[in-house]
C-alpha cells in the first residue's frame, strides 16, 4: 500500500513549484498506543471458502468434461496417483483451488471423490454397475423401482452406502419405511453393499504398476 501511494506521489511531485519557498514544519509525536498484544478477532471465517472453491470446480468440471481424469470419474472408470495429481495441477494453474482447498479435500476423503460428488456419474455408467446385481436375478416391480431410485440417487451423487436407503425423509424411505430390508434378502443388500464398494473405490487411487 506505501509502494503504491510512493508511486502515485511521485507522479504529481513535478507539478510542484520548487521556486516557491516554504517554511519547514516539524513534527513530534508520541507513542500513546503502549504495548503491542495480540488481539482475538471474533466471527471471523477460518480456513478456506468452500462454498467458494465448489462453485469454481464446479463451473470447470461442467466445461471440461472431456478432461481424461474427469471423464474417468464421471464413468465409473479406475483412476490413479498420476490422474489426481494431474488434476490437481490443473487445479492450481487455472486458480479452481488453492494449495489449503486441495488440503481439505484429502483430509475429507480425496479429490476423486470431491469431483465425483460435483459431477455426478454418467447414467449409462450408473446403469451399469447394477447390471451384476440385477442379471439372474426376478426382481419384483417394487425391487426394480427400488433399484432405478438408487440409480438415479448414485447418477446424481456419483456415490451412495448402504445407510443412505435407510435414511428418513429420503426418498427410499418414501418407498420402503423400513429400509432395503423390506424389499431384499439380507444376502441381496450384501450384494448392493459389494455395488456401493465397487463405485467408491474406483474414486480412489491406485498405483500404477512398476
Amino acid at each position: 500500500m506505501l509502494e503504491d501511494l510512493r508511486r502515485r506521489l511521485r507522479g504529481l511531485a513535478k507539478l510542484v513549484d520548487a521556486k516557491a519557498k516554504r517554511k519547514i514544519v516539524y513534527t513530534d509525536f508520541e507513542d500513546e498506543f503502549g504495548e503491542i498484544s495480540e488481539a482475538e478477532i471474533k466471527d471471523m471465517p477460518t480456513g478456506t471458502d468452500e462454498h467458494r472453491f465448489r462453485q469454481k470446480a464446479r463451473a470447470y468440471l461442467l466445461r471440461h468434461e472431456d478432461q481424461p481424469t474427469v471423464h474417468k470419474l464421471r464413468h465409473n472408470e479406475q483412476i490413479t496417483e498420476d490422474d489426481l495429481a494431474g488434476l490437481e495441477e490443473i487445479f492450481l494453474a487455472e486458480a479452481v483451488a488453492s494449495p489449503e482447498d486441495l488440503d481439505e479435500v484429502r483430509a475429507m476423503g480425496g479429490l476423486g471423490l470431491f469431483v465425483r460428488a460435483l459431477c455426478g456419474l454418467d447414467r449409462q455408467a450408473a446403469q451399469q454397475a447394477f447390471e451384476g446385481f440385477i442379471v439372474g436375478k426376478q426382481l419384483s416391480a417394487a425391487q426394480l423401482d427400488f433399484i432405478t431410485l438408487i440409480i438415479d440417487v448414485v447418477a446424481k451423487r456419483g456415490v451412495l452406502d448402504v445407510g443412505d436407503l435407510y435414511e428418513v425423509g429420503s426418498p427410499f424411505h418414501d418407498r420402503a419405511p423400513g429400509g432395503p430390508d423390506d424389499l431384499f434378502s439380507p444376502e441381496e443388500i450384501d450384494g448392493l453393499k459389494i455395488v456401493f464398494i465397487g463405485l467408491l473405490t474406483t474414486a480412489k487411487p491406485t498405483m500404477l504398476a512398476a
